[in-house]
């Protein structure tokens, strides 16, 4: 995602469809990205970066 709008987005469609934001195992990852748990238990890291 490159910019905090459409992070906001992608958050906000998330929340509507009862994911919810936990918190990261990695401190890492606490900084600017936000980490959400799936359906399966897996935890996905949704950056606001151009890449890495």
């Amino acid at each position: 995602m490159l910019n905090h709008q459409q992070s906001g987005c992608i958050y906000g469609s998330l929340k509507v469809l009862g994911f919810g934001v936990v918190e990261s195992e990695n401190p890492y990852w606490a900084e600017g990205f936000f980490t959400i748990e799936d359906s399966d238990g897996w935890r996905d890291v949704l950056m606001n970066t151009s890449g890495i």
